[in-house]
């Protein structure tokens, strides 16, 4: 029995910062550094594993040299690889990210998926408290894999991660989100998909499909709505260095506490640690987060907050 089924795959992350401004067509930008971190599920995947969740990773791989940097540092990480399925071709999943103090803009290249991808393989074989899906994935595939998640009474918990455009009144994305028990959007994708500017009609509307609805501002915290209460706490101060994969941090640090029965309030925190601390350094897993260093920010960003069996 895992605690997570992780799903989702990695990207090979290249990280500009320190730029003078955004790059200009016709013209040179230089950065003051640059470094290399794999991204999107690997933050997950490394950011739970070292929060001390149990986590069942399904993941395509190709022959490519992208792959095989991810795959060097999964295994520095100590990561399982029982899910992954290696492709005797190139399998390329890259973005190229300008990174400024506040936000970041990103180039990206996506080769296909496979027609059978290591998610379908590996969902009638693992057992685990919940299926972690790092963006909003909706349509056939989704529909498919829900009796099959709901029989292996699995609780579903779902990332952002979506495009701008997406709105709850595709019923796709509208039946997506009532097949969900725990939503994690940014403040940017809640407003997009509700409809709302204010982030508590935002939780509202997208509460009306999903039971737990818990919205990702950044700097400003983070909140939470379960139909009854809503929930706000505000952000730790950090100096940051790069903020790309910090909402896949939040989300991992709120899914670990709710994994582990927390109070929600305290599952805010949990997930703002994490967000927060990620940025000072590069890519979301550079900075070493694991409970003992979640023990100690909450005793200091947060201690007026109950702390419920912190330590496992």
């Amino acid at each position: 029995m895992y605690d997570i089924f992780l799903v989702g795959n990695a990207t090979m992350d290249l990280i500009f910062s320190g730029l003078p401004r955004m790059p200009i067509l016709g013209e040179d930008t230089f950065a003051d550094k640059f470094e290399y971190t794999p991204g999107e599920a690997f933050i997950n995947a490394v950011t739970m594993h070292r929060l001390g969740l149990k986590v069942a990773w399904a993941a395509d791989f190709g022959n490519d040299l992208f792959s095989n940097l991810i795959l060097v540092e999964v295994r520095k990480a100590g990561l399982s690889e029982a899910y992954f399925i290696h492709h005797d071709h190139p399998f390329r999943r890259v973005s190229v990210s300008a990174s400024f103090q506040d936000d970041r803009g990103f180039l990206t290249h996506y080769d296909l998926e496979p027609p059978l991808s290591a998610t379908l393989k590996a969902l009638p074989c693992v057992e685990a408290k919940a299926i972690f899906i790092p963006g909003l994935i909706h349509g056939l595939i989704l529909d498919a894999a829900v009796p099959i998640v709901k029989m292996k009474k699995m609780q579903i918990l779902m990332d952002g991660n979506c495009p701008k455009e997406f709105s709850h009144e595709s019923n796709s994305i509208s039946r997506a989100l009532k097949q969900v028990d725990v939503f994690l959007p940014n403040a940017k994708e809640a407003r997009s998909l509700s409809g709302y500017e204010n982030l508590e009609d935002a939780a509202r509307k997208l509460s009306e499909f999903c039971p737990l609805v818990v919205l990702k501002d950044g700097e400003k915290g983070a909140l939470a709505y379960d139909r009854e209460t809503m929930y706000h706490l505000p952000g730790i101060t950090v100096n940051p260095l790069d903020t790309t994969g910090a909402g896949d941090c939040f989300s991992s640090g709120f899914v670990k506490a709710w994994i582990d029965g927390k109070p929600i309030r305290e599952c805010l925190a949990w997930g703002n640690i994490c967000g927060g601390l990620s940025t000072l350094g590069f890519g979301g897993t550079t900075f070493f987060i694991d409970e003992q260093v979640i023990k100690v920010n909450m005793a200091k960003h947060y201690p007026n907050i109950e702390i419920s069996s912190l330590m496992m």
